[in-house]
C-alpha cells in the first residue's frame, strides 16, 4: 500500500450530493437551439448485464443547457443558471469552480447490476467523464479526516478506505465511483478489455441507435436483468414467469430531449406490446387545440379503458391469486370497495370515462411558479353517464358547484 490520503466522510457526503443535485438538475434544466449528440463514453466502462443505466449530458457549455434554461424561463423561475449554481453552492462547503466544474465533461451515469432485498444493498457505480479526473479526485478526498490508500489492481491504480465505504479509480477520462471494491474491479476488468462492455451489447445498441443522440438524459432499464441478479428464489421466479409480465421486464430505453419550444420523451422497447399497443399509436390529437398555447405540459393518449380492461383480462387469474393473500375474493370485490370511498358501485365507472381520448396539460399564469393551472380532457362516449360519475366522486370530498356547457 502507499500514497496515503485522508478523506472526511462528511465532505464526501456534501460532495455526493452536490454531484446528485447536478444530475438531477440536469434532468430538469438541459437543451439548446442546436442539436448537440452526446457520446455514450460512460456505457463502455458498464459491465454487460448491467439492469439499469442511466447517462445524463454534462456538457454545460453546449446548446442544450441553453434552450433548457430558456424553457425553465417560461416556467416561471427567473435566472435558471444562476439558481442552478447558487443551490449547489448552499449543499455546504461547495466551491463550484473548484470542487463541481471539474466532474463536467462530456456525460455522467448511473449503473446498477443487481439490488439485494434482504439487505437492500445494491450493486453499481457511478461514472463520470470528468473535465479533470485528477482535480475531481482531489476535490472528493479533499480537507479529510479518515485515511484512504492506493493500491493496483491488474496494474491500475485505485484508492479505497480500510471500511469499503470509497472505493474510486480514473480510467482515462473518467472518475470511476463504486459502491463495493468487487464492483470497481469488474469496471476495470471492462476497461481493459477482459470483461463485455454494456455498449457492446447488441440489445442496448439497438435500442440507443433507435432513440435521438441529442438528449438531456438517456435511460435503459432491463428489468429482467436485475431480478434475476437479485431474486434467486425458484418459487418466486416460477410465480413471475407465469405473470406473463413480458413488457414490464423486457429491455427499454429512453431519452428526454429539448427543442426550442418544449421537453420532449422518446421511448423503445423489445418487447411487443400487445394489449397496449393502442395507447402507443401516433396520431394527432384532437384536444391538443383546447390547451392553452402558454401550456408548459402536454400529454395526450387514447384508449385507456380498453387497455386496462385487456390487461386485467390477461392476468385475471393471477391477479386473483395474489389479490386471495390480502384478503380480497377478486377483482371486482377490490374495484367495488374502492369505488365506495368515492361514491361509486365500482371502479370500473370511473375507468368507463376513459374510453376515447385523453389529454392532461399544465401552463402557469402571469409567468409564475405560483399560479399553476391545469386541465384534464376525456372523451366519453356517454355524457349524462359521465356527468353522474364525476357528480358523485366530487360529492364524496367537496362542496361544489358543477356547470356544463358544449366545448
Amino acid at each position: 500500500m502507499s500514497a496515503i490520503l485522508s478523506i472526511n466522510k462528511s465532505a464526501l457526503v456534501t460532495v455526493g450530493l452536490a454531484i446528485v443535485a447536478v444530475m438531477i438538475a440536469a434532468v430538469l434544466l438541459l437543451s439548446s437551439s442546436r442539436a448537440d449528440e452526446v457520446e455514450l463514453t460512460t456505457a463502455d466502462l458498464v459491465p454487460a448485464g448491467a439492469g439499469f443505466y442511466v447517462a445524463l449530458n454534462s456538457h454545460l457549455d453546449t446548446g442544450e443547457w441553453l434552450n433548457a434554461f430558456n424553457l425553465i424561463e417560461r416556467l416561471g423561475q427567473a435566472n435558471p443558471q444562476g439558481e442552478l449554481r447558487r443551490s449547489i453552492e448552499d449543499q455546504g462547503e461547495v466551491d463550484w469552480d473548484a470542487d463541481i466544474a471539474p466532474l463536467l465533461g462530456g456525460n455522467a451515469a448511473v449503473y446498477l447490476s443487481s439490488f439485494d432485498f434482504d439487505t437492500l444493498q445494491p450493486g453499481g457505480a457511478l461514472i463520470l467523464r470528468a473535465k479533470d479526473p485528477e482535480a475531481a479526485l482531489d476535490a472528493l478526498t479533499r480537507n479529510a479526516a479518515v485515511e484512504i490508500e492506493s493500491d493496483a489492481y491488474l496494474g491500475q491504480e485505485y484508492f479505497g478506505d480500510s471500511a469499503g465505504a470509497f472505493n474510486a479509480a480514473i480510467l482515462g477520462e473518467h472518475l470511476v465511483l463504486a459502491l463495493d471494491e468487487q464492483t470497481l474491479f469488474e469496471i476495470i476488468d471492462v476497461s481493459q478489455g477482459t470483461r463485455e462492455s454494456l455498449s457492446a451489447d447488441p440489445t442496448f445498441r439497438a435500442l440507443r441507435d433507435e432513440l435521438s443522440r441529442s438528449f438531456l438524459a438517456f435511460l435503459y432499464v432491463d428489468g429482467e436483468s436485475i431480478l434475476e441478479s437479485s431474486l434467486a428464489d425458484p418459487a418466486f421466479q416460477s410465480a413471475f414467469d407465469q405473470a406473463n409480465l413480458d413488457l414490464v421486464v423486457a429491455p427499454m430505453a429512453a431519452v428526454i430531449s429539448a427543442s426550442g419550444d418544449a421537453f420532449t420523451f422518446q421511448a423503445a422497447s423489445v418487447a411487443e406490446p400487445r394489449v397496449v399497443s393502442p395507447i402507443l399509436t401516433p396520431r394527432v390529437s384532437r384536444f391538443a387545440a383546447m390547451v392553452p398555447a402558454e401550456a408548459a405540459f402536454f400529454f395526450s393518449t387514447t384508449g385507456l379503458a380498453d387497455a386496462i380492461r385487456e390487461t386485467l383480462s390477461a392476468s385475471e387469474t393471477e391477479i386473483n391469486e395474489a389479490l386471495a393473500l390480502s384478503g380480497y375474493g377478486n377483482v371486482d370485490e377490490l374495484f367495488a370497495e374502492a369505488g365506495a370511498e368515492l361514491g361509486l358501485n365500482s371502479i370500473d365507472d370511473l375507468i368507463d370515462l376513459f374510453d376515447g381520448e385523453t389529454a392532461a396539460a399544465l401552463w402557469f399564469a402571469n409567468d409564475s411558479e405560483d399560479e399553476a393551472e391545469g386541465l384534464l380532457l376525456t372523451e366519453v362516449l356517454d355524457p349524462l353517464r359521465a356527468r353522474a360519475v364525476i357528480e358523485a366522486v366530487i360529492s364524496t370530498s367537496y362542496s361544489y358547484f358543477l356547470r356544463a356547457r358544449d366545448a
